[in-house]
């Protein structure tokens, strides 16, 4: 079972470094929907295995915690009946499973193999060391890395500045608290040099929420460490050799300017990477000597640790708390916040009022059963107040307001089940948790209070397998076992379960790759090898819609009008709430000259997207 893990881990560093292993259902041509199918590929199996043996031989929070997790990935695939956008709503089940796979596996791996629990931190660090390095290498070698046009917070390879900051946070606790010896030779330098990195990786994130995150697992890894005289050294050490790269990067113009030339940056990147290095080595000289200027613990150590906690949890929620004593969250404001520097001082909300109003509007109209999975994008259009395209977004950025618009009081109360009874172990066995773990999944689940880090698979599968570790328990006594019957029923169950969702990460994806083959035989203008390509990203994913609108676009290249209009009539039957849909119909019949089913479509765009910039004027024709 310790390999189950390994291997998860290893499958996690290397999806992360694509994309974050996130599919949007939009860039077929970037990394992030390659990293999720890998991502799903090994969880899928690892996962369904690890059900099977943590539900067996686990206690009754474990059970209920692994329903509640896999019952919402379920729930979210049944949604694709009445979500807005099937297509969506796939992918978003997708996500929903890695994440119930981690719980098993974590839950599983807690059950066989006990001790493997206390090395979970250390590990997760190690595997980080693959996304985080591969960050900072990017930003120390725009020239041979980067790419023409990057933003000015550091993004790359994950392709989300926050979420880059949640892994880095998530790598802490493991190097703080990591052994001191490994195999004869001395660890604490290197690892002191890799919360070094972990901690200006976080920092040129720009990420408030990032910062809160981290701030968050060192105290709490503070507070729960067996060794607090190192684990405090290695702190303090890594934060001071992380200064000179953050200082660096953070006064080059070249560093932080959204938008220049990957050469443009070089010479600022090398001088970062200079700094990051110096820092690093510093932090590793350094340690030794700051744990023996560390007085040894006293009679308040015991305080000081309740100090620590308090603190943690208030880093934690800073954040959300923050967002909402802001007027604009209130008043369903925007408060847009650029990416320069000054956004780390910055207290405004950054646009979240708007979208928790948006989100709070769609479960009104959906309580109980939501609008579906992934319809945030659908909700918000129907749901926003004004028509600037440029500030939606794919969701709401708080994992309780994008539950309850998705999936309604149904995946509220299975997720509550999930997180809620992993926090209440938590508390219950606080002083029993090996250094470290519980520092993951709060870390994680403090930000998910006012972003969407838990949305994205990078940051997600850890702290599910975190969580996973922390609510499960050996079994006391002896198991009565199922029936053979049962058993194997259960046993086929779960094969075609795992089998399913092989398919289930492999179809959009093959799809969206036949779309994207579409598109580039119409700019050959083979429109005949452009119709084939969107028909067979059809046959592939008959959810979504993109394969239609790419046919479309084909029947129009080849002059077929008429076979246009017919797709994008068989899109609006397919997904009449998508309001995509009826403007292309729009747009196609009044290319046509049929002013009735152009008045009519555009009716239908008004009613789904009221504020739409598209729309022919401020009452549809």
């Amino acid at each position: 079972m310790a390999l189950v893990g390994i291997a998860c881990l290893v499958a996690w560093a290397c999806a992360t470094t694509w994309g974050g292993a996130m599919d949007l259902g939009n860039n077929p041509g970037t990394a992030g929907p390659r990293g999720a199918v890998l991502m799903l590929m090994v969880l899928a199996p690892l996962g369904a295995w690890a059900l099977w043996q943590g539900a067996r031989r686990g206690d009754a929070i474990t059970r209920v915690v692994l329903a509640a997790a896999w019952g919402l990935a379920a729930w979210s695939g049944l949604s694709a009946v009445w979500a807005p956008d099937a297509g969506l709503a796939w992918l978003a089940t997708n996500r929903a499973a890695m994440v119930a796979a981690a719980v098993a596996v974590g839950a599983a791996v807690a059950v066989a193999v006990p001790r493997a629990v206390r090395a979970f931190p250390v590990a997760l660090s190690v595997a980080a060391v693959v996304p985080v390095g591969a960050a900072l290498a990017t930003a120390a070698l725009p020239g041979l890395l980067g790419v023409d046009g990057a933003d000015g917070r550091l993004t790359d390879p994950i392709g989300h500045p926050n979420v880059l900051a949640l892994v880095a946070a998530l790598a802490l606790p493991g190097a703080l608290v990591g052994p001191r010896t490994a195999r004869g030779l001395p660890t604490g330098p290197w690892l002191t040099a890799w919360a070094s990195a972990c901690i200006a990786t976080v920092a040129l994130t720009l990420s408030r929420g990032g910062y809160a995150a981290a701030a968050t697992a060192v105290l709490l890894t503070l507070a729960t460490a067996d060794r607090p005289r190192a684990a405090v050294g290695r702190a303090i050490t890594a934060a001071l050799g992380a200064v000179p790269a953050v200082v660096v990067a953070l006064s080059a113009d070249a560093f932080t300017a959204d938008g220049l030339d990957a050469s443009a940056r070089a010479g600022a990147g090398a001088r970062f990477g200079l700094a990051l290095v110096a820092g690093a080595a510093a932090a590793a000289w350094l340690v030794p000597r700051a744990m023996r200027a560390i007085p040894r613990g006293t009679g308040r150590a015991g305080a000081a640790r309740r100090v620590a906690v308090v603190l943690g949890v208030a880093c934690a929620a800073a954040p959300g708390a923050v967002a909402l004593a802001q007027p604009a969250t209130w008043d369903c404001g925007r408060g847009f916040v650029d990416n320069a520097t000054a956004r780390v001082t910055s207290l405004s909300s950054n646009q979240r009022g708007a979208w928790w109003c948006e989100a709070y509007g769609g479960w009104r109209a959906a309580p109980v059963a939501g609008n579906g999975a992934g319809s945030f994008p659908l909700v918000e259009r129907r749901e926003r107040r004004d028509g600037n395209d440029l500030l939606t977004t794919r969701d709401p950025h708080e994992m309780w307001l994008e539950a309850a618009s998705a999936t309604g009081l149904v995946g509220v109360a299975l997720l509550g089940a999930m997180w809620g009874l992993g926090l209440w172990r938590i508390t219950r066995r606080w002083s029993a948790l090996p250094p470290g773990l519980a520092a993951v999944p709060l870390a994680a689940l403090g930000q998910a209070q006012s972003d969407w880090v838990l949305s994205w698979p990078a940051a997600a599968v850890p702290a599910a397998a975190a969580l996973g570790l922390v609510v499960a328990t050996r079994r006391r006594g002896r198991t009565r076992p199922a029936a053979h019957a049962a058993r194997t029923v259960a046993a086929a169950g779960l094969a075609v379960t795992a089998t399913a969702l092989v398919a289930s990460a492999w179809l959009p994806f093959l799809s969206a790759r036949a779309a994207l083959a579409s598109e580039d035989a119409l700019v050959r203008g083979d429109a005949s090898a452009a119709l084939r390509s969107a028909q067979r990203a059809g046959s592939l994913n008959p959810l979504a819609l993109d394969p239609l609108f790419a046919e479309a676009r084909a029947r129009q290249a080849g002059g077929d009008t008429a076979g246009e209009r017919a797709v994008l009539r068989e899109a609006t039957r397919r997904q009449p709430d998508n309001p995509e849909a009826w403007t292309r119909l729009a747009a196609a019949a009044e290319r046509a000259r049929s002013a009735r089913e152009a008045r009519a479509a555009w009716r239908q765009v008004a009613r789904l997207d009221p504020h739409s910039e598209r729309l022919p004027g401020p009452e549809p024709r």
